[in-house]
């Protein structure tokens, strides 16, 4: 047990049991007395055979995936969960090529984390079998990623059971992404990271406020009136600020102006001038065709009159936003999340794009980044919500972790299921020096969708 003991944190009711299987192999021996040496073998096949999460005690420090240009000092008994050689394509990620590159799945009967085959890793291989205990020493930590220089092969376990459900964890950790962790982490949608450059900025472009600035002119020249000192680019006008806003908005066409109060520009037909429609585009591709249910206000609109009376009375610098019915966008109270000092709760309708990170020593710890359309976010789940969602308590979850590990490994996929298909209305609540956390999500239902309507027709 010694041996043990110098190389991991072996956890105490292991060890008795150990000396109870220990007792009993003497036994069958015919009560002969084993040597030291034969005791020191035993035990360590019983150490290496062994899951690490019933074995040990974690021995990595807490959320070693948000560390950065970190090196971890002193000895870490991992086991390995999954390896693939990330050199090759798809079909060959389980053989050993010239130029191999192998990554790992490794644990510590806690947490997951995954290491890269920094330099030549001898005793190591795409067919090393899941359940082989390693000695990783003086790792370096990149982006929560392990950076292995050399590790120590202890051997593998020959336990078929960690040989099956090692896979099946594996799979369900595919693809978590450990990163550096930012409290607010809002970033731009996949419609616009895609849209190619040639036509982005038909879109995109930052142009906006130089067309919204030309549009100010020439109507100040034909109507002989000033131009109010609230457009300025310091203090963007309600029109500007739907134009950055709205940019890649999926699921309503309209929300761009309905969710502005103040907005005044009425909608130009195919038709009209060059540089409104320029404008209006930059807003949303699908309006230059609209249909008659989304611009309903539009065809009687109320500020059509004429230009002249809009700029009599001088516009609000910040539009007014319908933030809490039914739902508002990540885009529109962007600003107002990275600056705010109080708690405040958005409901948007969005859908969970991927898993940024699970753990469950402490309780549900669970993230996801989640996108509207228009913005996509890095949000904390709320513990209950992930109970919901899993289907069983923190607490039992980790007792099948430790004595039906398939079993608990079923309950992550059914996890992992439903966080695939979740959409609707997500209540995010904002603190600050806090993650943003989300509550729940709620389904799209026929008082919402009446609530939207209302809002467009406004």
């Amino acid at each position: 047990m010694e041996a043990c003991l110098q190389i991991a944190r072996v956890r105490e009711d292991w060890a008795l049991e150990c000396e109870s299987l220990l007792m009993n192999y003497m036994q069958r021996k015919g009560g002969r007395p084993l040597t030291q040496q034969e005791k020191d073998e035993f035990i360590v096949d019983q150490f290496l055979f062994a899951d690490i999460r019933l074995s040990c005690d974690p021995c990595l420090p807490e959320n070693v995936q948000e560390l950065d240009r970190v090196k971890l000092q002193g000895r870490f008994y991992l086991q390995i969960v999954d390896i693939a050689n990330i050199s090759a394509n798809h079909e060959q990620r389980k053989e050993d090529t010239s130029n191999r590159m192998l990554k790992l799945c490794l644990t510590d009967g806690s947490q997951m984390v995954y290491a890269i085959e920094y330099s030549p890793l001898r005793g190591l291989s795409t067919q090393t079998p899941p359940g082989t205990k390693i000695l990783v020493e003086q790792a370096e930590v990149r982006r929560g990623l392990l950076l292995l220089k050399a590790v120590e092969v202890l051997g593998p376990s020959s336990n078929p059971t960690l040989e099956q459900t090692a896979k099946l964890q594996s799979e369900v950790e595919e693809g978590l992404k450990q990163s550096s962790v930012q409290l607010v982490d809002l970033d731009l949608s996949d419609e616009e990271r895609d849209t190619d450059p040639a036509i982005k900025h038909l879109f995109y472009s930052p142009s906006t406020k130089v067309t919204r600035k030309s549009q100010q002119e020439q109507e100040t020249k034909q109507n002989g009136i000033p131009k109010p000192q609230a457009a300025t680019t310091k203090n963007p006008t309600p029109t500007q600020s739907n134009a950055t806003s709205f940019k890649t908005n999926l699921h309503n066409p309209t929300a761009a102006q309905a969710n502005n109060t103040n907005y005044k520009t009425p909608y130009n037909p195919p038709a009209a001038q060059t540089r409104v429609m320029s404008y209006k585009t930059q807003q949303n591709p699908s309006q230059a065709q609209p249909s008659a249910v989304s611009y309903k206000p539009q065809q009687n609109p109320p500020h059509a009159q004429t230009s002249s009376v809009s700029y009599k009375t001088p516009l609000v610098t910040q539009p007014k936003i319908v933030t809490n019915f039914p739902f508002t966008y990540l885009s529109l109270v962007e600003a107002q999340l990275t600056t705010s000092s109080v708690v405040c709760t958005f409901r948007f309708k969005a859908f969970v794009k991927s898993v940024a990170a699970f753990a469950y020593a402490n309780g549900y710890d669970l993230k996801v980044y989640i996108e509207d359309g228009t913005r996509t976010l890095l949000v904390a789940v709320a513990p209950q919500y992930v109970e919901q969602l899993m289907g069983v308590s923190c607490a039992v979850f980790k007792n099948a972790m430790e004595v039906d590990i398939a079993r608990g490994a079923a309950w992550v996929q059914t996890m992992q299921l439903r966080l695939q298909a979740l959409e609707g209305l997500m209540t995010i609540r904002f603190q600050p020096s806090v993650m943003p956390q989300l509550e729940i999500c709620e389904d799209f239902t026929a008082i919402t969708a009446k609530a939207l309507r209302e809002r467009l027709l406004r």
